[in-house]
């Protein structure tokens, strides 16, 4: 330990001895023991105060030598878990924007699918009309060959050809009803 300078110009030994010391020297002189000390060996071996505060020193040295080397790899580590992670979300931002534009894709053909579905829709809705007006005409027809049979005094069921027309009338009639139903199951769906 050295000689220290108190504040009030006196001196002390090392950190927390007394300022007693009128001088460096007297300091010194009354410490000799001390740095006799550090030639002499320890009472745990041959070795010297001196050589012991050279070992600790480099033992210290060594240390804060591993905890940087320690710091540097959690920091590499680190650096390389993050790179990773960025890499990963990349990538998938990337998968997001292929499932994105395949996406935009499909709403675009639909979108066209959509265009012709609604065109064939009014295609058949105008079949449709077309159909209703012409199952109302032939049910108006219907009747009147009923009731011209009835006046003539026969029975509408005995004559065959009355009986193919209401035939044919009720397939009409079923077929239309078919395609209203169907349509409107198309016109719920879009």
């Amino acid at each position: 330990m050295p000689c220290k300078q108190c504040d009030n110009e006196s001196y002390r030994w090392g950190e927390k001895g007394e300022c007693e010391y009128d001088s460096k020297e007297a300091c010194e002189k009354a410490n000799t023991k001390y740095k006799e000390m550090k030639t002499m060996p320890t009472p745990l071996g041959v070795k010297t105060y001196s050589e012991y505060a050279k070992e600790l020193a480099e033992f210290n040295k060594a240390n804060e030598l591993k905890l940087n080397l320690s710091a540097e790899k959690i920091e590499l580590t680190a650096k390389t878990r993050i790179e990773k992670a960025v890499k990963t979300l990349r990538d998938e931002v990337e998968k997001g924007q292929y499932f994105g534009d395949r996406g935009k894709d499909t709403l675009v053909i639909l979108d066209k699918k959509r265009t012709l579905l609604k065109k064939d829709m009014e295609i058949v809705k105008k079949q449709m009309d077309a159909s209703a007006k012409q199952f109302n005409k032939v049910q108006s027809l219907l009747g009147e060959v009923e009731k011209d049979l009835v006046e003539l005094g026969l029975r509408p069921d005995d004559a065959p050809y009355y009986k193919a027309a209401v035939r044919d009338t009720n397939i009409l009639n079923a077929d239309y009803n078919f395609l209203v139903k169907n349509y409107e199951i198309l016109k719920k769906g879009w």
